[in-house]
């Protein structure tokens, strides 16, 4: 029988919130077009288990998390973690299970459904909060506050939660958009230089200097003649 790994991170954080009755988790998902994204997890813990910070660090690695930042927010210590997917199931353990359904509606047009379940971790005044950034505007979601293309939601009681939104796919990677920019870019500046050159080349009048018109017999800012080599 195959058993769902448990995350670590999750695990430290309820037991801390159960022994110390102080702890929260804030989670912030976000989902592009492709459905790879970024997870960010905030561990709050109280100042004197600062030194636990520690565990967390090692904890977190072993669950291929990225440490980012760590800092204190009044008496209380705190830990943000990142973890990088290309599929949002990446993140499944027994706390938590993500699924996303991606629907052609069309040439670009995509509707994406987001369906996770969260256990409930609350334990005494611990708290749970998850922000979702969805690739799209959010039409539908059956608990957070919806603003925009983000909803958020207070998991501290566990529960399902089931978000649709609509949006577009762009037939290119970041990575593929980011040299098509350039090389426009560049290809204007080109443009813009070949012009300059063009008209700095112009031949000048004998008299006061201005630039010629091609195949004007007279200069047009004082009237002399052009050369007939100018012509």
């Amino acid at each position: 029988m195959n058993h769902a790994r448990p995350s670590r991170v999750a695990a430290f954080a309820a037991l801390l919130s159960l022994l110390f009755f102080a702890c929260a988790i804030d989670e912030d998902l976000r989902i592009n077009a492709d459905g790879s994204g970024t997870y960010r997890l905030k561990i709050t813990i109280p100042e004197d288990l600062a030194s636990d910070l520690g565990t967390v660090r090692t904890d977190a690695a072993k669950e291929g998390f990225t440490v980012v930042e760590e800092g204190r927010a009044g008496k209380d210590r705190f830990a943000i973690l990142r973890k990088d997917f290309t599929d949002v199931t990446a993140l499944n353990d027994s706390n938590s299970r993500f699924a996303l359904t991606i629907t052609k509606m069309g040439w670009l047009r995509r509707e994406y459904r987001l369906d996770a379940t969260l256990q409930p971790v609350g334990y005494g005044s611990f708290k749970r909060h998850i922000a979702v950034t969805m690739p799209g505007k959010i039409s539908a979601s059956d608990h957070g506050e919806i603003d925009g293309s983000r909803v958020r939601w207070d998991a501290t009681t566990g529960g399902s939660i089931h978000i649709t939104a609509g949006g577009y796919a762009i037939p290119f990677s970041r990575a593929a958009s980011t040299l098509i920019i350039v090389a426009t870019i560049a290809g204007l500046a080109l443009l813009i230089a070949r012009r300059k050159h063009g008209a700095d080349s112009r031949p000048a009048c004998a008299t006061c200097h201005a630039p010629l018109v091609r195949g004007a017999r007279f200069c047009a800012d004082c009237g002399t003649g052009a050369p007939a080599a100018q012509i």
